[in-house]
């Protein structure tokens, strides 16, 4: 792997490193940025996107960033603009408090140090931030400190997972949850939850998301009854407040 992103630095001026599968949502960061403009970028969640539009978000601001540096122009200068993508909106970067990078980090971290390039493991970080309308409840305030910014969704970066099923567990929910309207209905089918905000009208595909169980339990501690759900079974509750019920047809 040391090997790869050698080579992808060396091509592309960074290597971009792609995090799932775990109980956090995926994250996105890259390595040998700082070689250039003094820090790496981390993108964070952003359930709204799917598939590789991550990527190319990712992909597009460090291009940008790379150009203006080259250029001469000051850290604070590249790093302060909004960045626009085609058909993925507009993103803006803001420091990343030293806390989140110390345990999300770690592949540019180890770059680093295997380079001598770095003590005492400091690496610095941008976090991309997306505009209002595509923001969503898994993307954290990276420049709050880990120990302040109370966000219990990323709690297993650090803490030890309590529950009987995989780490890896599935949750699809809707992006109306995802846009903070508390989940009220709940149901669990063989290895995945279905956990949604209730909303008018059917929820059509477009609006789906899949995540990480452990986030959406972190989130929000009153999902806590859904985690004994056996397969076929249901809950609910009144738009999202109040007691769960079982859900009989």
């Amino acid at each position: 792997m040391l090997e790869v992103i050698k080579r992808n630095i060396a091509k592309y001026g960074f290597h971009v490193y792609n995090i799932s599968g775990g109980p956090c949502p995926r994250f996105l960061y890259t390595i040998g940025l700082s070689d250039l403009i003094g820090a790496e970028v981390v993108f964070a969640g952003g359930a709204f996107f799917e598939g590789d539009e991550p990527s190319k978000i990712m992909d597009s601001i460090c291009g940008r960033l790379l150009s203006d540096a080259k250029s001469g122009r000051e850290l604070q200068d590249v790093t302060s603009g909004v960045f626009s993508v085609h058909g993925l909106g507009t993103f803006t970067l803001r420091r990343a408090h030293d806390s989140w990078v110390r345990v999300m980090l770690l592949g540019a971290i180890d770059y680093c140090e295997s380079r001598n390039a770095c003590e005492s493991r400091n690496v610095s970080a941008f976090q991309v931030v997306m505009e209002p309308s595509r923001l969503t409840i898994d993307v954290p305030d990276m420049s709050i400190p880990r120990a302040q910014n109370g966000d219990r969704g990323w709690a297993w970066l650090e803490e030890p997972w309590p529950y009987a099923f995989p780490k890896g567990s599935l949750a699809m929910t809707n992006l109306l949850a995802l846009r903070g309207q508390r989940i009220s209905e709940a149901v669990r089918w063989e290895d995945c939850w279905h956990l949604y905000a209730r909303q008018e009208g059917p929820t059509e595909d477009e609006d789906l998301r899949l995540l990480p169980i452990g986030f959406l339990l972190g989130a929000d501690p009153s999902l806590e009854a859904v985690v004994n759900l056996k397969v076929g079974q249901a809950l609910w509750r009144d738009n999202g407040d109040g007691e769960w019920e079982p859900w009989d047809d």
